[in-house]
């Protein structure tokens, strides 16, 4: 080299070129929770030197998030699960200062967010059919039609029916009227198999005994809210065919 004033002028020197003159390489990258996340390249695979110097390598420019491309010795190493698309333009330098440079041109499609939101997504579904599946099968619909009747004459008037439901049903529903039950602590529950049971928080007397739940079957069964048959309702069911 000959250094004159503020020029200086290689004698003799071959800059380093591109092997097979590719001044542009494209990378496709997709990234996802397990690949993709990461790129290297080998420098010398894209660079060379006639005279065979030792190259040093430099980031000229990069338009990839800041911190995420960096070289190791003659490692280009991307971390494409933090980056972006765009262009990273690389040098290769020989021992007398001359250069050649290399655009890495990035296309990068992170679907990391979008696996992981259709993950949460599949994730929802399920509880939600789970426990639809659960609901149905700890609710059993019962079919049919239920009449409910006060047993007290002057309140024979009051009644309500009802059809098919499922879980519990409140016996307040029916309008009975005063019959010695409290109509909001008492309701009628499905069973496994389209059966039905009748339920209170306080005894009640069916056949002389003191009940909390009894099952209720096809026809009429008799609730009393004493245990000297006084008060109480006529439960008349009529399930419906399976």
């Amino acid at each position: 080299m000959h250094q004159s004033g503020d020029a200086a002028v290689n004698f003799g020197n071959t800059p380093p070129t591109a092997v097979g003159g590719v001044t542009l390489v494209e990378e496709k990258v997709v990234v996802t929770p397990v690949s993709g996340r990461h790129r290297s390249f080998k420098l010398g695979e894209y660079f060379s030197d006639t005279p065979g110097d030792t190259l040093h390598y430099v980031i000229v420019s990069s338009q990839l998030a800041s911190d995420t491309a960096a070289i190791d010795g003659d490692t280009l190493n991307v971390e494409t699960s933090k980056s972006r698309s765009g262009d990273l333009v690389i040098a290769a330098v020989d021992a007398q200062g001359a250069q050649t440079q290399i655009t890495f041109r990035f296309k990068v499609t992170n679907l990391t967010l979008a696996i992981f939101i259709t993950l949460a997504v599949a994730v929802v579904v399920g509880v939600i059919v789970a426990g639809v599946t659960i609901w149905s099968v700890t609710h059993p619909l019962w079919k049919g039609e239920l009449k409910v009747v006060n047993l007290d004459r002057s309140c024979a008037g009051m009644s309500r029916s009802h059809a098919s439901f499922r879980g519990k049903f409140k016996l307040s529903y029916f309008m009975v009227g005063p019959c010695g039950l409290n109509a909001d602590q008492c309701w009628f529950a499905t069973k496994p198999g389209r059966r039905l049971k009748f339920c209170s928080k306080t005894p009640f007397y069916v056949n002389g005994m003191a009940l909390k739940e009894t099952d209720v079957y096809a026809g009429m069964t008799l609730i009393y809210a004493d245990e000297k048959n006084r008060t109480g309702i006529r439960i008349d069911a009529a399930p419906g065919r399976r």
